[in-house]
């Protein structure tokens, strides 16, 4: 529960994050049958996403559906930007993540999250790139386009018939009022906190069936709600990167994620360093990624028209 003062509610404003939209959407990977609406989509993710990935990202979400809350980011204001939150998580301490992750798991983590913070840290950011890159990516404008529109549902109601019947009517299972509001999630969590002038921000997903809450009381305030179901329908077309790279150069650049050496990259592959160091030059002629050289170690990132080509885009069958 969230306990309001005047300004908090007059303050309080909505907002959407892709990467708390991509993450909330593991959910549907997790308990399918909690979402028929959607098996057209999760079949494309399953077909579309790399098993490694897929098994990181499957030990995301808790027994009870739960996710952590290092990727569930509060929504700055003005439009979601996935590529700037991944910024801010590949620059987050590996403490917190672990730290969150252990929260999540009292008892022991997934096995696929288990190792040292550092690690378990790049491996999940490099599996939530990855699966915006394969599968995600190619929905968003889709996905975006149905949250916009329940924001705009709710601005009608507001100015209609008034801020606070417009924010009672998210959710059945969501109180306002004005002096605080209440979130009935069968899951949790259960703390009570003042927004105390930090902003409110109210959050519509596709892929939560309550509303909910940060996991700890002492995050920046935001409440999730479910917006209306929404049939995402067959996958978008896309043509195939491999036959616009050829399948070595199209494997490379969708492997790159944030960032990577030709060490790492030719490890991925199942390649030479040589080789995957060649695929690198290539491709950085090409204007797909750009080096930048760490100590003595040089590492590949995405440019600008390399992460368009990855999500307009796929790499084929998998």
């Amino acid at each position: 529960m969230y306990r309001l003062t005047p300004t908090d509610l007059m303050t309080s404003r909505f907002g959407i994050s892709a990467l708390t939209e991509a993450c909330l959407s593991l959910r549907v990977i997790r308990r399918p049958e909690d979402y028929p609406h959607l098996r057209e989509w999760r079949r494309h993710v399953l077909a579309t996403t790399p098993l490694p990935v897929l098994q990181t990202l499957a030990a995301l979400v808790s027994d009870d559906m739960s996710t952590p809350e290092f990727l569930n980011p509060r929504p700055h204001a003005g439009a979601p930007d996935f590529a700037a939150e991944m910024r801010v998580l590949a620059r987050m301490d590996p403490a917190v993540v672990g730290a969150e992750l252990d929260v999540l798991f009292p008892d022991r983590r997934p096995l696929a999250l288990q190792g040292s913070d550092v690690a378990v840290h790049r491996q999940v950011v490099a599996a939530m790139q990855a699966y915006w890159t394969h599968s995600f990516a190619p929905w968003w404008e889709r996905i975006s386009a149905a949250l916009r529109e329940d924001i705009a549902v709710r601005s009608d109601v507001a100015v209609t018939a008034g801020l606070l019947p417009a924010l009672d009517q998210l959710s059945t299972h969501l109180e306002v009022t004005a002096t605080q509001v209440v979130c009935r999630n069968p899951n949790g969590p259960n703390f009570e906190a003042d927004v105390d002038g930090r902003g409110l921000v109210f959050v519509p997903t596709l892929f939560a069936p309550f509303p909910a809450c940060p996991v700890h009381e002492g995050a920046q305030p935001y409440v999730l709600y479910p917006a209306r179901p929404v049939p995402l329908g067959a996958a978008p077309h896309r043509p195939d990167l491999s036959a616009l790279l050829g399948p070595a150069r199209a494997a490379a650049l969708s492997s790159v994620g944030l960032e990577t050496t030709s060490t790492a990259l030719g490890r991925h592959l199942g390649v030479s360093t040589s080789a995957a160091g060649q695929h690198l030059r290539w491709l950085t002629r090409a204007g797909l990624v750009e080096p930048s050289r760490r100590g003595s170690s040089v590492y590949y990132a995405p440019t600008a028209t390399g992460r368009q080509v990855l999500t307009s885009h796929h790499h084929g069958p998998r």
